[in-house]
């Protein structure tokens, strides 16, 4: 997978949807940027996508002020047209996630306690470049991500 010229991959914003590590969720986006994000991903970053949620649903700008700073690695699984304007696309598959994770040599990755189990049965090579962390609520994520450790 390479990562643009920046080293970034494509992204896209979601007004009222949360995308949860470990998931499978249809993606419904009808902004042009979104599908270019997405048309993006598929081509040139083996399907590999960011996806951020906004703040204030109604508002329909992806600017860092509307933005939750945390984003999820997703891997979009299909895209379907609905129609000329919309398109649905099925991100998830947390093996898959893990996989793209390393591929753009990201060092943590946070997953809900529920996944443990199958992600210990995931073999050696998946595992072994990245920090698990493994949480029960949204609590202990907000307790990591602002610890000093």
């Amino acid at each position: 997978m390479s990562k643009n010229s920046n080293g970034s991959l494509p992204a896209i914003s979601l007004a009222d949807t949360i995308i949860f590590p470990g998931i499978t969720s249809p993606v419904i986006t009808v902004r042009e940027v979104s599908k270019i994000a997405v048309t993006e991903s598929v081509s040139n970053y083996n399907r590999s996508i960011i996806v951020a949620t906004h703040k204030t649903p109604e508002l329909d700008s992806a600017t860092a002020d509307n933005l939750y700073k945390t984003d999820v690695l997703s891997k979009i699984l299909s895209v379907i047209p609905i129609s000329d304007d919309v398109v649905r696309r099925n991100i998830g598959g947390l093996r898959k996630k893990l996989v793209a994770a390393q591929g753009v040599n990201f060092s943590c990755v946070i997953l809900p306690e529920e996944n443990r189990a199958k992600v210990e049965s995931y073999s050696h090579e998946i595992k072994k470049q990245l920090k698990l962390i493994f949480v029960n609520n949204v609590t202990e994520v907000a307790n990591y991500l602002f610890s000093d450790a």
